[in-house]
């Protein structure tokens, strides 16, 4: 498992939403968000801004710090 779909799967259960919560948010399947959190997909960057406006949270609680 990659460090997004690592950090993304945290950031789903902290915010209380499922997967199908998350995904209709986004305007995307259920099994994209499904892909993303198994590390099957990555998702891409204006997904990644979205993730973070509808988890609430920052670049790097997803993506991980930058080194």
């Amino acid at each position: 498992m990659n460090v997004i779909a690592r950090n993304l799967v945290e950031l789903i259960k902290r915010s209380g939403m499922t997967h199908e919560d998350v995904a209709m948010k986004l305007g995307v399947g259920r099994t994209t968000i499904s892909n993303y959190t198994t590390g099957y997909r990555k998702p891409d960057s204006d997904t990644i801004k979205k993730l973070c406006k509808v988890l609430d949270c920052t670049y790097e609680d997803l993506l991980g710090p930058l080194d």
